[in-house]
């Protein structure tokens, strides 16, 4: 079901900062809720500056540690949900690149957010990134290294 939404035209193609690219990016952040994900910050989606005038979101959910584990350990799992968009009047739907990747990162999330709601924790955060840009010189990945290095 994910590859088919995330290839279908409501997508067009998930082009970073197009309305295709904000659909796929706010259907991810009500998978991530779903899952019982923790946000960062006020909200799942967090702007990227792809190039100017165009702006793209990477999608941010965690789930945490075991309290008697340190709370600086970190696990990313990341897939990058952005394709070509369209083209020259063509749509580039992107099943294999790389909404495929994404529905393995929302099947992850959900499995993992069931253990724990099982009572089984990990020993490190899991932080789950739907990166946004990839398709405009990794500026999702780009801008998540920029939020780490900040803090």
């Amino acid at each position: 079901m994910e590859v088919s939404f995330l290839s279908d035209t409501i997508c067009a193609g998930r082009g970073a900062g197009t309305r295709g690219g904000v659909e796929a990016a706010a259907w991810i952040a009500r998978k991530f809720d779903k899952a019982g994900l923790m946000k960062f910050g006020d909200s799942y989606s967090h702007k990227v500056r792809v190039k100017p005038g165009v702006v793209g979101r990477n999608v941010i959910g965690m789930i945490p540690g075991a309290i008697s584990v340190p709370r600086d350990r970190y696990v990313i799992v990341g897939a990058h949900y952005d394709h070509l968009g369209t083209l020259d009047g063509k749509m580039y739907p992107g099943a294999d690149a790389n909404a495929s990747g994404t529905a393995a990162l929302l099947s992850l999330a959900e499995m993992l957010s069931a253990y724990k709601d099982g009572g089984r924790t990990h020993d490190s955060n899991v932080i789950f990134v739907a990166f946004d840009a990839k398709e405009q010189d990794m500026a999702g990945s780009k801008a998540l290294w920029r939020m780490i290095e900040n803090g």
